[in-house]
């Protein structure tokens, strides 16, 4: 998987997309519990925790509220940590990563600390459990929509990349028998960039970044969902997606065993 194997391996993505299925599972019967216990108004938080007699209902005791606490926290965190992580190897800028890494940890908390402090503090704080339930769930949502959109539209490894490089054949770029896509690189090869495809958007600034003609680059890995790949470049490492490396080409090196 760190090497980005699900682009090769049917059943690495076949596995990723049944358990993004079943974490869907999750969210939807969360909404199911939440709904069947109160609703999104305060007053129904207040009734659920501190009781009603209207309703006939008691309040949440300390040790029903302490198991409860004590099986939802590493449940939540082990599927806030299972999605962020994917997130991060998504094709997103950083700051939309650090927004939803730092927002899904955060309404997670939120979630879970509101019925505490609604039933041992104040009944004012009923908002925030309503805020932290929504704010959960959506993104939760969101994270489950992207990344399983990312899996079923991610690239098709050598073919796309073949593709591509029959075009690059006909701009009359240098070595074109020895030269290759740098998406055809595999983990662990190296090669030296021949040239950029003066027809990608994004040209100058993978020259700025140190792919300029004449430099050498390995590839370390794939990120887990194979997109994108990490680069040894000028001594440090660099992301590029498969998309953009389909406009390198470069000259790969022939191990010698």
């Amino acid at each position: 998987m760190q090497n980005g194997g699900f682009q090769s391996q049917p059943l690495m993505k076949l596995t990723l997309l049944f358990t993004l299925l079943l974490l869907t599972g999750f969210w939807a019967t969360n909404f199911a519990l939440y709904f069947a216990r109160m609703d999104i108004t305060p007053q129904s938080v207040e009734d659920y925790y501190l009781g009603s007699e209207e309703q006939f209902k008691m309040p949440r005791t300390y040790q029903s509220m302490l198991e409860v606490t004590h099986a939802h926290l590493p449940m939540m965190a082990f599927v806030v940590l299972l999605l962020t992580h994917l997130l991060i190897f998504a094709p997103y800028s950083f700051k939309t990563k650090a927004t939803f890494i730092a927002s899904g940890f955060i309404f997670s908390l939120l979630n879970e600390s509101a019925g505490w402090l609604v039933r041992f503090v104040s009944p004012h704080f009923a908002f925030l459990k309503v805020a932290g339930f929504l704010g959960f769930q959506g993104i939760l949502g969101f994270l489950l929509v992207a990344l399983a959109m990312f899996l079923i539209k991610s690239p098709r490894g050598e073919d796309s990349a073949s593709k591509n490089y029959s075009r690059a054949d006909k701009s009359g770029s240098p070595d074109l028998n020895k030269s290759i896509p740098l998406a055809l690189l595999k983990p662990g090869e190296e090669g030296t960039v021949v040239s950029i495809h003066k027809n990608s958007s994004n040209s100058s600034d993978l020259m700025e970044m140190g792919l300029t003609p004449g430099t050498r680059v390995k590839l370390v890995k794939f990120a887990p969902l194979g997109d994108p790949m990490q680069l040894d470049v000028r001594g440090y490492h660099l992301s590029v997606r498969r998309s953009e490396a389909k406009n390198i080409l470069i000259e790969r090196e022939i191990s010698s065993n």
